[in-house]
């Protein structure tokens, strides 16, 4: 754009005017050689503006498409959110009611093992009152008898000994009387 307003360099052949320049060098052809080259860069931009219209025209319909996609694609989010919050609920409020029947459960339990326990200690002592092998044996004669002769034997060890010992001071005794002999 090569006009004296702009006075900007631009991609277009028209020379730009210098402004200050003595008239009579700026001849009539010329003149009118800008104004075509300048009515020419008119068209040109004119073109150009209508393709830049054209341009924003159709960007602004795939903004709108664009944004119609986001706003469906965030209600589809907000939709699997709000849907996996509510299975979340319900697992939650599952597991709470699945821990709560568990927990009666593990009473029951507790209170059937424990009233099962209390039946089985109580038929263990009736049968151990019951049962003769648990009974407190008391000595059969034969046992008496071992320990009769246990006794005996060591009484008679010990029998043993007093009288190798009454012996051994006989033994000394007869020494002594022997030399008392001798005398």
């Amino acid at each position: 754009m090569n006009s004296p307003l702009h006075n900007s360099p631009s991609d277009f052949s028209t020379p730009k005017p210098i402004f200050g320049r003595p008239s009579e060098d700026f001849t009539s052809e010329e003149f009118i050689r800008y104004l075509q080259s300048l009515n020419e860069d008119i068209n040109c931009l004119g073109k150009e503006v209508e393709s830049l219209r054209n341009e924003n025209v159709m960007l602004k319909g795939q903004l709108e498409v664009i944004k119609k996609e986001k706003e469906k694609h965030i209600y589809s989010h907000v939709k699997e959110k709000h849907e996996l919050e509510k299975a979340l609920q319900i697992e939650q409020k599952l597991r709470k009611d699945s821990m709560r029947e568990l927990q009666q459960l593990k009473t029951k339990f507790r209170s059937y093992y424990e009233s099962q326990t209390r039946s089985k200690n109580e038929n263990s002592f009736r049968d151990m009152s019951s049962d003769k092998s648990l009974k407190v044996k008391r000595p059969k004669p034969n046992d008496e008898i071992k320990n009769k002769l246990w006794r005996l034997e060591k009484e008679h060890k010990e029998m043993k000994k007093k009288l190798k010992e009454i012996q051994s001071k006989s033994i000394s005794y007869k020494k002594t009387e022997e030399t008392w002999e001798d005398d």
